[in-house]
């Protein structure tokens, strides 16, 4: 799946080649389909130190998350067009446990779509007891839970990843909580990331939806971006928030408006109220959301 919107480094063959060498010394197991490697689980499960992981692309389902345990100078890469899917919405989609000097590159990662009566409580990315984890030009999607969650790691790196649509955080640690790109820790790095649209609501419930024409005024930027919309028929401007499960068009307009300012649009809404239990209360929160944009003009 190609990043939107992202000016992410792509890796060239020379660039995937260069990256192996400088931190691995081992095999290269290749995930295909029809190949040895069919199933990227047989991947991490025979890899040793020292050894890439090369995903070719394609989309690759699994059931339980990807485990790396107890390794060294691991690379895994991911061609373009590569995706991870794990069915599971209680495991991580990737987990790498008590591991040292690993790379991950390339990827789009997230669950499978919960069920109508359920939701997804796994993180996309758990990294834990591990030291010197690079994360690099991934895109890392909900409904994960957390896209990257951090317990009890030395040296982290996330650089140029597409951190969106996790249903509560984009990036958590065990012990300082939710992080962004503006709080400075000791251990991790974070550069040019683009994190949009997760959320901390931990409940949502669908009030009312609706579909109505708008002309798209402008883009209030943020984790959550909102779009500004005139009423064609009375010139009046509303703000709606972008739903973390868009479509794509509405996260491309989000992070490109310059196309689409001045135009009118289809508006396809929904009216949530988000709940958290706190002691001895509940916190609501409630907001119209942009699902869908067809533009009209």
């Amino acid at each position: 799946m190609a990043i939107r919107g992202c000016t992410c480094l792509k890796f060239t063959p020379l660039l995937i080649l260069a990256a192996s060498a400088a931190l691995c010394m081992g095999n290269t197991l290749v995930v295909e389909e029809g190949e040895e490697y069919s199933d990227p689980c047989d991947a991490f499960q025979a890899s040793v130190d020292g050894d890439t992981i090369l995903i070719t692309a394609g989309t690759y389902e699994y059931d339980e998350s990807l485990v790396l345990n107890r390794l060294s100078d691991v690379v895994i890469l991911g061609e373009e067009g590569s995706e991870l899917i794990c069915n599971s919405s209680s495991d991580n989609v990737i987990w790498i446990n008590s591991c040292d000097r690993i790379l991950v590159s390339g990827l789009s990662m997230r669950h499978a779509d919960p069920g109508e009566d359920s939701r997804c409580d796994g993180n996309v990315i758990g990294l834990d007891s591990s030291d010197d984890i690079t994360i690099m030009n991934c895109e890392i999607n909900g409904c994960g839970a957390v896209g990257v969650y951090i317990v009890a790691c030395g040296e982290i790196a996330l650089i140029d990843n597409f951190i969106h649509g996790n249903s509560s955080w984009a990036v958590r640690h065990d012990i300082h909580g939710p992080i962004n790109e503006s709080r400075n820790l000791d251990g991790l790095t974070m550069i040019g990331n683009t994190v949009i649209n997760n959320r901390g609501g931990t409940n949502m419930k669908i009030v009312n939806s609706g579909v109505a024409d708008y002309i798209l005024s402008g883009i209030i930027p943020g984790s959550n971006p909102k779009f500004e919309l005139i009423v064609p028929a009375n010139g009046i401007t509303v703000v709606y928030e972008m739903a973390p499960d868009c479509e794509p068009l509405v996260l491309d307009i989000a992070m490109n408006p310059e196309e689409f300012i001045g135009r009118t649009c289809m508006v396809f809404w929904r009216e949530i109220t988000f709940y958290r239990c706190l002691p001895e209360s509940l916190d609501f929160l409630e907001m119209i959301e942009v699902t869908d944009i067809e533009v009209l003009d």
